[in-house]
């Protein structure tokens, strides 16, 4: 069983935003959801039995381990997790990215997921 935080999938689905539009530094906890139920499909597709840890604990200690990463705000009357000014998507990568397991990273790089990712949320791929 592969078992995905929800900071990896925070942390990656910002890399992929950012590299289309680099001033795209928030997700609403939707995007998140949508993105994490995609990684977790495709998996489940490759015969990988997988779960998305998204529990409100699971996002408080996410906030509390990587906190000079991520804060929770509300833009446009959307809740969500903003990436600090500070940080950059080789921040993301080099953290988030380097320890994966490989199917878990090709899950997140997979073109599929990614294409529906920035359709889904931006209207771009």
């Amino acid at each position: 069983m592969l078992f995905i935080g929800i900071e990896d999938v925070v942390a990656n689905a910002l890399i992929q935003v950012m590299e289309t539009t680099p001033s795209k530094r928030f997700l609403t906890y939707t995007e998140i959801k949508q993105y994490g139920i995609s990684v977790v499909r495709f998996l489940r597709d490759k015969g990988k039995p997988a779960v998305f840890l998204c529990s409100r604990d699971n996002m408080i200690t996410m906030f509390h381990n990587y906190e000079e990463f991520f804060e929770e705000k509300e833009e446009n009357g959307n809740l969500g997790i903003r990436l600090r000014n500070e940080k950059t998507v080789k921040d993301l990568i080099d953290t988030f990215q380097g320890y994966l397991a490989l199917d878990v990273l090709f899950a997140f790089l997979d073109e599929n997921v990614t294409k529906i990712f920035r359709t889904n949320c931006y209207g771009t791929e």
